[in-house]
């Protein structure tokens, strides 16, 4: 059985993370899923994800055997996506992967409860993320986890589902009483 341990990635781990990215872009066009693109994944598009802070390392033992990016704040692709739902009131999930001799172990669900339980230590009220809506695999799959569909944003060539999961009731209602005091100013 496999025991997870998630910490931050360092500049050091920049090709780790590379490569575990590559090794999942890969699977998904083996699968004939058009999502993620191998070009993508420069070395200086890993390292500028990391030095924000918001990358993880997923180990099993001294092995890294996944990755995963947790914005505490969204980025512009985050405000393209969710429009003036975009708040710091929820942790961003994307890209999350896991090395393929490890699929079917239930890895990326436990991924998905870290990133939660990581959400609620820094206070936030839900976790987003997003994925390709035709990719009816992929949607089911959060669904399975609680994520509650959100619509789907279309941009260009691509429709994305938007899916989230309030995490920290107390939180969650801090950021509606928010929210509700800004529209009626």
């Amino acid at each position: 059985m496999v025991q997870l341990k998630i910490i931050p990635a360092t500049n050091t781990d920049a090709e780790t993370v590379r490569s575990i990215l590559l090794e999942a872009a890969q699977w998904i066009h083996a699968k004939g899923i058009d999502q993620w693109r191998i070009a993508e994944f420069t070395k200086e598009h890993v390292l500028d994800n990391i030095q924000g802070g918001d990358v993880f390392l997923a180990y099993d033992g001294g092995a890294p055997i996944g990755t995963v990016i947790v914005r505490r704040k969204p980025g512009p692709f985050d405000r393209q996506i969710w429009g003036e739902k975009a708040d710091d009131h929820a942790a961003y999930v994307h890209r999350l992967a896991i090395r393929t001799k490890y699929h079917g172990q239930g890895l990326g669900g436990q991924i998905l409860g870290w990133a939660e339980d990581e959400s609620v230590r820094t206070g936030k009220a839900y976790v987003r993320l997003d994925c390709m809506a035709d990719n009816e695999a992929l949607n089911q799959y959060y669904q399975r986890f609680g994520f509650v569909h959100q619509g789907v944003h279309s941009a260009g060539r691509f429709s994305v589902s938007r899916y989230e999961k309030t995490v920290n009731d107390s939180a969650a209602e801090h950021s509606a009483l928010s929210r509700a005091r800004r529209l009626t100013i």
